[in-house]
């Protein structure tokens, strides 16, 4: 995780993410909840939840709270949020006080465990906070064949107050990517903000994320194009 982004500057997050459609995306996960028969009112809980785009929306139809590693990020939330349960905590060994309906990992914050037995163990935990017959839902990163090593990418905001730009260029060792991002930061009568920020990525296949839930006691979906093109498993715990 960036101490960076995640930490002191978590607040550039909904910036830089502000033309991703997250409503249209939470109504797209609240149909493929009620196909498994996840009633509105269910209790939902959101694994790597960030800033709670998607709570926002979910909360509408759910009994929805959250988590995060950041509390950064889960602050954020809680502002936008504040009757929601949220809280800090990993994904690879929370506990929680009750079982629920559904579980979502989304926007491919499971890239971000870095090893096939920590992927096992995660799978074990988001099995263990449902109830028997609830549904997992994770939305992978890509794979190891469909990293493209080498190819710049940038993202803007711009409004009359501030004005930012992130770049990278995509590196891979193994089946580690890394992005060192580069920022500009441009605020009203301030000086430009430059920093850097590294995250590391995992290149999981789609036959591993499978085995690893269904290790879990998950009987386990996969439909390539998901939420945005980069894959979705769904999952239900027998």
């Amino acid at each position: 995780m960036s101490k960076e982004m995640y930490g002191r500057r978590a607040w550039l997050y909904d910036l830089i993410y502000s033309n991703k459609d997250y409503a249209a995306e939470s109504r797209a996960l609240h149909q493929l909840l009620a196909e498994h028969g996840v009633e509105d009112g269910a209790a939902v809980l959101e694994a790597a939840c960030g800033t709670g785009n998607y709570l926002e929306h979910l909360h509408k139809y759910y009994d929805a709270a959250g988590f995060d590693l950041s509390a950064e990020m889960v602050a954020i939330a809680r502002a936008k949020l504040p009757d929601a349960k949220l809280f800090t905590a990993d994904m690879v060994d929370f506990t929680t006080a009750r079982p629920y309906d559904a579980l979502l990992c989304l926007f491919s914050s499971i890239s971000y465990i870095d090893s096939l037995d920590k992927l096992t163990q995660t799978a074990q935990t988001f099995s263990r906070a449902l109830r028997p017959g609830g549904i997992v839902i994770v939305e992978p990163w890509v794979g190891p064949d469909g990293f493209k090593e080498g190819r710049p990418s940038m993202k803007t905001y711009a409004d009359d107050a501030i004005k930012v730009c992130r770049q990278f260029v995509g590196q891979r060792e193994g089946r580690r990517a890394t992005l060192e991002f580069h920022w500009l930061v441009a605020q009203r009568e301030r000086e430009v903000d430059y920093f850097t920020e590294k995250l590391v990525a995992y290149l999981y296949t789609v036959e591993e994320y499978r085995a690893a839930f269904e290790a879990a006691r998950f009987a386990v979906s996969y439909d390539r194009e998901g939420l945005d093109g980069r894959g979705l498993f769904v999952g239900v715990r027998v």
